[in-house]
C-alpha cells in the first residue's frame, strides 16, 4: 500500500517527478548547455535529433503556456525548484534514438522515510532549497514567487498569455542558501497535434497501437527550438512515481517518432480524466527554449515553453 502524504509533499513531489525524476535522470546524456553559459538550446537534426536531453539541473524553473486537447482555452503556468540531489526513483528500461522508457517497480523497503525505487532503495522525500525570492518577466507580466519549504510557486495569478515567439522570458533570483542568479530565454509558438475525441472532453485522446512504431509530426516546426514528448502512465498512489513514462526530446523538426518496442512494452492505461485513489497524469507535447547556468557544483536551468496535453488510451 502506497504511503500517505501530506498535501504540501504530495504538491512538492509532484511537481518533482513532472519536471525531472524521469526526465534523464542519472542516465540521461550529455550535459548539450552547461558551462556557466547562458543560452537557449538550438541546433538542428531529424526526427527529433541534435544535442541529447541534458542531465536534469537541481534547480528547475518552468514558464509555460498550456492547454488540454485540441481547442481548449490556454492558461499561464509558472513554477520551480532547487533540489539537491534531485531524486531518481525510474530505471531506464530501453533507449532508442531522442526517446527513453522509464519504469518504476514498486517494492517494499520498510521501514522508509520516503519513497522505495526501482532497485528497492529508500530515497528520501526530496527538500527544496532556497534562491531567495525569483521574479519571473514576461511580455504578459511579472510573476513574484518567494520560496517555500515545497518549491516556488506564484503568489498572485498567472497571466494567461504570457508571450509570443521570440519575446524575452527573465527569472531572477535575488539569492539565499544558493547565490543569487539570472536566467534568460524566449517565448515559442503553440504548438498542435492530431488527437481524437475522447470521453466528454472532446478531441483530447492520443491512442498507442501496437505493432508499429508511433509518428507523431506537426505543422510549423520552429528552428532554434526544442520539443519533448512525455507520455505518462498512471501511478499506485497519490504523489508516487508513475510506473511507466516514454520521454523523447530532441529538436524541433516538425516530427518524432517512439519506436515500436516502447509502446508495446507501455502499460494498458483505459480512457481516463478524472481517477480516484492514484493519479493519472495528462501527457504532453511541448515546444520550448532552455537557458542554464552553473552555480558552482549546482546547474540552475529556466525553461520557457507551449504545452499541450492530453489522455493516453492504450489497449494491447
Amino acid at each position: 500500500m502506497a504511503p500517505r502524504l501530506a498535501p504540501g509533499l504530495a504538491v512538492a513531489l509532484s511537481l518533482v517527478l513532472a519536471t525531472a525524476a524521469c526526465s534523464g535522470d542519472d542516465d540521461g546524456g550529455g550535459d548539450g548547455s552547461d558551462g556557466g553559459d547562458d543560452g537557449a538550446d538550438g541546433g538542428s537534426g531529424d526526427d527529433g535529433g541534435g544535442e541529447p536531453a541534458p542531465t536534469p539541473a537541481e534547480g528547475q524553473f518552468m514558464v509555460l503556456e498550456s492547454s488540454f486537447g485540441d481547442g481548449a482555452e490556454g492558461y499561464g503556468v509558472i513554477s520551480g525548484a532547487i533540489l539537491d540531489p534531485r531524486p531518481t526513483f525510474h530505471r531506464l528500461d530501453m533507449e532508442s534514438g531522442a526517446c527513453k522508457l522509464w519504469l518504476y517497480e514498486p517494492v517494499d523497503c520498510s521501514p522508509c522515510d520516503g519513497i522505495c525505487d526501482s532497485e528497492g532503495e529508500c530515497v528520501p522525500f526530496p527538500t527544496s532549497l532556497s534562491a531567495g525570492t525569483v521574479t519571473v518577466t514576461t511580455p504578459g507580466g511579472e510573476v513574484v514567487m518567494p520560496a517555500s519549504e515545497y518549491g516556488y510557486y506564484p503568489e498572485g495569478p498567472v497571466p494567461e498569455d504570457l508571450f509570443e515567439s521570440g519575446d524575452p522570458v527573465v527569472a531572477d533570483a535575488d539569492g539565499g542558501e544558493i547565490a543569487a542568479f539570472a536566467l534568460e530565454t524566449e517565448g515559442v509558438d503553440p504548438i498542435s497535434l492530431d488527437l481524437v475525441a475522447g470521453g466528454e472532453s472532446g478531441a483530447d485522446t492520443l491512442r498507442l497501437e501496437d505493432g508499429a512504431d508511433l509518428e507523431l509530426s506537426w505543422d510549423g516546426a520552429e528552428a532554434g527550438r526544442r520539443v519533448r514528448l512525455q507520455i505518462k502512465s498512471n501511478n499506485q498512489g497519490h504523489g508516487q512515481p508513475v510506473l511507466a513514462l516514454i520521454d523523447c526530446e530532441g529538436d524541433d523538426t516538425g516530427s518524432l517518432t517512439v519506436p515500436r518496442a516502447m509502446i508495446e512494452a507501455f502499460p494498458e492505461k483505459p480512457y481516463q480524466n478524472i481517477c480516484a485513489g492514484v493519479d493519472c497524469p495528462p501527457s504532453s507535447l511541448m515546444r520550448f527554449t532552455r537557458a542554464r547556468t552553473a552555480l558552482g557544483d549546482l546547474t540552475m536551468e529556466l525553461v520557457a515553453g507551449f504545452e499541450r496535453q492530453f489522455i493516453v488510451v492504450h489497449e494491447p
